[in-house]
């Protein structure tokens, strides 16, 4: 597949995805994507697309896997390491307890992490989500941050 093609498929990827989240299709854009994985595993759009399936779902540690995957490979892209940051914000965010207080901590770290990583790829936007993340963090309380 040449340059072009391979675009083309992208951008029709994106926009059939894009047409089933907006109806509401969640699992149907889920299963889209997971097919696309399994096709082209080295690809890294079906695999943010199902971390945002999941996370639409509610299935945060599912997006957090696809996440996982769309970092290993895109290392130099700041956009999956900010998604993963902010599913882990979200994540922590939602419980209380010990095992709020684990997540929260693990979160503060990702944050912190991912602020090292990225601090010289577009400085300005990348380090406002970051702060906008450590807020939702201090200002979290159980289950009050769902989007």
């Amino acid at each position: 597949m040449d340059h072009d093609e391979h675009f083309e498929v992208q951008a029709g990827f994106s926009t059939f995805v894009c047409e089933l989240w907006e109806a509401g299709r969640y699992d149907d854009a889920e299963a889209l994507c997971e097919a696309l994985v399994q096709l082209a595993p080295g690809w890294v759009h079906p695999w943010l697309g199902l971390a945002s399936a999941r996370e639409r779902r509610g299935d945060l540690d599912g997006a957090d896997r696809a996440l996982v995957a769309a970092c290993r490979l895109r290392p130099g892209d700041p956009e999956p390491f900010l998604r993963r940051t902010e599913v882990a914000v979200a994540r922590a965010a939602g419980e209380s307890g010990e095992d709020g207080a684990l997540r929260k901590e693990r979160a503060r770290k990702l944050v912190s992490a991912t602020a090292r990583r990225l601090r010289n790829d577009a400085p300005g936007r990348v380090q406002a989500r970051l702060r906008f993340l450590e807020r939702r963090l201090d200002t979290a309380r159980p289950g009050g941050l769902r989007q």
